[in-house]
């Protein structure tokens, strides 16, 4: 499959600025950009510093009332500062300091300080970002290799269709394996009573064809894990924490990653990090894993995922047959006209808008699985409280 991959920003300087923290000066088809990552601290502006207009962001908060959408939290970052935090409880906003989750859930709760929210499906597109970094660190070939290619010794003449040795890794980022799945009866129901099994997984029945089919299958994810974990010899978690997490300045403080017993590793890698849910975050933590995204997988200079994948996984590799006809989908990760996102279940998101320098970070406990209200606020509320340039002082941020 050929892949359109686009030319990486130009790093022309770096210049330091209090405290914590790096300012580049890039270049970019709307000309020169600054461009500040984090470190410690996560410096904040007002919107109007950074070319955006708080009375329409402002207008989204009523919109939220009047719908009531249940969102905890809303994270904007533009140009990488913080331009807008907010805590919601009962569709009005609280101080972070004295929030209260709306339930004493260890998996639903909106979490702070040293409390973590659980991100369900975002992690997906996490696991797709190791992906890429393990294949550009050679511990995995290509995304052409299949799985039983790696695990050559795991095939059992139970599984019945040969084909199945046919699903690569490319079949597993784009839910195109063609196992038999329905997400919510097997991820939520069958799949978690057996232990998340892989035997649970590869033993279904193979109903398309390796790469003709969309099928959403949290299953897919937990092979690339088991994948990821085989290569490395690490899991998942350990691998994510040196080369994603660490590089972008996450604190061990800011993030968790379940796991459960693998039969098939002992030692380091006696327990399986799930690869398609189970990561818990703080929203900060989520929008660093944005602003990476949106820089091309630079961060201050260092390439922590290579840029070419960073394209080819946003890119649209599935335009038909997705239980929400407004996106397609890359290597998990789902993909809208004006940006793409990561989406987990009850409303989690990390939306990356390139052409706009945005990254938005959104919490909730929503119980629909499509949530078009939060394409309406992306597009009216965010994108629309863009000010036309020039607009930027960078100078001011000092």
């Amino acid at each position: 499959m050929a892949h359109k991959l686009r030319v990486g920003m130009l790093t022309i300087a770096v210049i330091c600025i209090p405290l914590f923290s790096v300012s580049i000066l890039t270049a970019s088809g709307c000309g020169w950009n600054w461009k500040y990552f984090p470190s410690d601290d996560w410096k904040a502006t007002s919107p109007e510093l950074q070319g955006m207009n708080s009375t329409v962001i402002e207008g989204m908060y009523d919109f939220i009332a009047n719908k009531k959408l249940n969102l905890q939290s809303v994270l904007i970052v533009r140009n990488g500062f913080i331009i807008e935090e907010e805590y919601l409880f009962n569709y009005a906003r609280v101080p972070s300091d004295i929030f209260m989750a709306p339930y004493d859930d260890y998996y639903y709760d909106q979490i702070h300080d040293d409390r973590l929210h659980a991100v369900w499906s975002v992690t997906k597109s996490v696991t797709s970002l190791l992906i890429g970094i393990a294949i550009n660190k050679g511990f995995i070939d290509s995304v052409d290799q299949t799985f039983f290619e790696i695990f050559p010794d795991k095939w059992n003449p139970m599984y019945y269709n040969e084909t199945k040795k046919d699903i690569s890794i490319e079949d597993l980022l784009t839910q195109t394996s063609g196992l038999q799945w329905n997400e919510l009866v097997d991820g939520f129901a069958i799949w978690p009573a057996y232990g998340y099994s892989l035997f649970y997984i590869l033993n279904k029945t193979l109903v398309a064809e390796p790469s003709t089919v969309f099928n959403y299958n949290t299953g897919n994810s937990e092979l690339l894990a088991a994948i990821l974990q085989e290569r490395t010899g690490m899991k998942a978690s350990e691998f994510a924490r040196k080369y994603l997490f660490e590089p972008i300045g996450l604190q061990a403080t800011e993030w968790e990653w379940l796991e459960s017993p693998w039969p098939w590793g002992s030692g380091p890698v006696a327990n399986i990090s799930h690869g398609g849910f189970g990561i818990y975050m703080t929203p900060q933590a989520m929008a660093r894993i944005g602003l990476l995204c949106l820089n091309n997988g630079n961060w201050a200079g260092r390439q922590v995922v290579p840029a070419a994948w960073i394209t080819t996984s946003t890119q649209p590799h599935v335009t038909e047959g997705i239980f929400d006809p407004t996106k397609d989908y890359g290597y998990l990760w789902w993909i809208s006209p004006n940006y793409y996102c990561a989406l987990g279940l009850f409303g989690q998101r990390i939306i990356v808008i390139p052409e706009y320098d945005i990254v938005v970070v959104f919490t909730a406990e929503i119980s629909a699985i499509v949530v078009p209200e939060m394409d309406y606020i992306i597009n009216t509320y965010i994108i629309g409280a863009v000010i036309p340039p020039p607009w930027h002082l960078p100078w001011l941020w000092h």
